[in-house]
């Protein structure tokens, strides 16, 4: 029983085997002619490129023909269709191409493309797919017969269009470290279209998460910002949206668009905030005595130590001096916080003297740095007035 199963299946195999073999055999005796799609430049794809062929025909009797040419996105949205002049097919090769085929008809289904092509006189960068039908002047195609183009349905290829140099971001650089929370951003349109068209660009920048690539980031990620609709390769960062963090990387992209055809993609670039410097944990003002008494108050290390002085008077010169319990002076610079004032905070001034305004509070600020004040202790600043007049204060480092 198993013998005679496998004696039908070789049979029913070496039927399908001669079956298919007819079939590809019919197919190439009636084929008369062979089209063969020669490549298209890829910086340079004009609709009348559709034409870069050969064509052999197999005949011995000289017939007419008009091609049709479709040129579609990679979808298959149709952007236009194109019908040539009156094309003679001889017997062994023709070369057909742009400039000795004639184009009878263009017409536009995505009128964008057909403005694009007016004005830079060729296909921006994407992917196209372009397909060919020909088809005999007459029924009995000149009277080689009516089997002299018999062919598929349609010949196609697919065109990749390449830009000459692309979308280039520009500023701020990849990786850096910013200290504007609302920076501008700029970038190099995609040449030679962003000197000919007027494109309209869409921003993104989003926050890059840990573990992310730029790519994904940037795909994935909710946008902070995305602007559909910038004129210019410029952008201010808006001012209605929460400005930049932090401790937080963020990434940005950009697109340039000519209404609604897709030109270029920019590269993604990453950037964050300069570290903020650190916040004083001492804020609070403090005030003289005539004596060096009281209680002291109590900081640390790292510390800014402010206080304010205000004297009455013309041509006041304040000298400012800071002491440990020994009476040795600690050569600390008073920094000036006053715009309306002046304080020599040179770190080469060795005198800390105050020019002060007579009329305002004048604000200064000590930094209570290891590089001055080496241990803890107590330490007593003295402000010598005119006239032999001293006032003071003191503190204690811990």
């Amino acid at each position: 029983m198993m013998s005679i199963k496998s004696i039908y299946r070789r049979h029913y195999c070496l039927f399908l085997a001669t079956l298919l073999f007819a079939l590809f055999f019919s197919m190439n005796s009636t084929a008369q002619i062979q089209v063969n799609l020669r490549p298209i430049n890829p910086f340079h794809f004009t609709p009348e490129h559709s034409w870069e062929m050969d064509v052999i025909s197999m005949k011995e009797k000289s017939f007419r023909v008009k091609v049709f040419a479709q040129i579609s996105t990679k979808n298959h949205q149709l952007i236009a269709d194109l019908e040539s002049d009156a094309l003679l097919i001889n017997k062994g090769m023709n070369s057909f191409n742009s400039l000795t085929t004639q184009t009878q008809r263009i017409n536009y289904s995505l009128a964008d493309y057909g403005n694009l092509v007016s004005a830079i006189g060729k296909f921006p960068a994407g992917e196209y797919i372009v397909c060919l039908k020909f088809q005999c002047l007459t029924p009995d195609c000149d009277g080689a017969g009516s089997d002299a183009i018999f062919l598929e349905p349609n010949l196609c290829r697919d065109v990749k269009v390449e830009l000459p140099t692309p979308l280039l971001l520009a500023s701020p650089f990849d990786k850096s470290e910013i200290e504007e929370k609302r920076p501008m951003f700029t970038w190099i349109p995609p040449m030679p279209i962003g000197g000919m068209l007027e494109l309209r660009y869409v921003y993104t920048l989003t926050e890059k998460r840990e573990g992310q690539s730029n790519i994904d980031a940037i795909r994935r990620n909710r946008p902070i910002v995305q602007d559909r609709y910038v004129e210019r390769p410029t952008l201010f960062y808006p001012l209605d949206i929460e400005e930049l963090e932090y401790e937080k990387d963020y990434v940005w992209q950009v697109e340039a668009w000519y209404g609604n055809i897709y030109i270029a993609t920019s590269e993604v670039w990453e950037l964050k905030l300069k570290e903020e410097k650190e916040v004083p944990k001492s804020f609070k003002y403090i005030a003289f005595q005539d004596k060096p008494t009281g209680g002291a108050l109590k900081t640390n290390f790292e510390d800014t130590l402010f206080f304010i002085y205000m004297e009455t008077g013309k041509d006041i010169n304040e000298v400012l001096f800071v002491y440990d319990k020994n009476r040795n002076i600690i050569p600390v610079i008073a920094y000036n916080i006053n715009p309306d004032s002046t304080l020599n905070s040179d770190s080469e001034s060795s005198d800390n003297t105050i020019n002060s305004d007579s009329s305002k509070k004048n604000k200064y600020y000590i930094l209570l740095s290891k590089a001055y004040f080496s241990v803890p202790g107590v330490y007593t600043i003295e402000i010598q007035l005119n006239k032999n007049r001293k006032k003071y204060f003191v503190f204690e480092i811990n």
